[in-house]
């Protein structure tokens, strides 16, 4: 089981690790759009939003399935928890570019 619950855990950091890399991108899209003047370009940042919003509950979703099936204490516990927070932030990042 523990080398079940490390496989696991490495599947969420690389979700979380996907979802930061897709939000990075838009945000630099986001801000060429506005140095360029691209409308398409900031229209396709508005599209894209619909990835960001599939990531963040498919890791939402294997948090709360890690949580419940596996019930991970100590270390992998503040590792989840961790992984939560982080996703929290992207998220937050992840609207900047509408500020932009």
């Amino acid at each position: 089981m523990v080398k079940f619950i490390e496989s696991e855990l490495v599947l969420l950091k690389k979700e979380i690790d996907e979802m930061f890399r897709v939000v990075y991108n838009q945000l630099d899209r986001a801000g060429e759009s506005v140095l360029t003047l691209d409308k398409e370009l900031a229209q396709q940042v508005i599209i894209r939003e619909r990835k960001v919003n599939a990531l963040e509950l498919k890791v939402d979703s294997d948090i709360e399935d890690l949580i419940a099936l596996y019930n991970p204490v100590g270390i992998d516990l503040r590792f989840v928890l961790a992984m939560l927070k982080i996703k929290m932030i992207i998220r937050i990042m992840s609207y900047y570019k509408f500020w932009i």
